[in-house]
């Protein structure tokens, strides 16, 4: 059977971007080209957090879990990231949750420097 989903379980608005890869610089080099690509109704939820010391700063990673109504068009190979708020996730994995087409686990990282 398929999972329920209850009222009000995706309770923020992010934004989707999805990075086209069409720039370069002057060497040759890709430079990231992020342009909208949905709004979406997600549950974002923290699910750890790390510090560590990088060139004498203190960096700070969080990793997120975003969890969506299914869409076909949500890949991993899409180069997607989540503006959440003053946020900006980098998504690293998405994965059809239990193969039913209901739902969308994405989970993402954000550097804080």
């Amino acid at each position: 059977m398929a999972p329920q989903i209850k009222a009000g379980e995706y309770r923020q608005v992010v934004y989707l971007e999805k990075d086209l890869g069409t720039s370069r610089d002057a060497a040759g080099a890709h430079v990231a080209d992020w342009q909208p690509y949905a709004t979406i109704r997600a549950s974002v939820e923290p699910i750890s957090g790390r510090e560590y010391f990088a060139a004498q700063q203190i960096s700070e990673t969080l990793s997120h879990r975003l969890r969506t109504r299914y869409r076909p068009d949500l890949t991993v190979n899409a180069q997607l990231r989540a503006v959440y708020n003053t946020r900006t996730l980098n998504i690293h994995s998405v994965f059809d949750r239990e193969d039913a087409h209901v739902e969308l686990e994405m989970l993402a990282s954000e550097v804080v420097q």
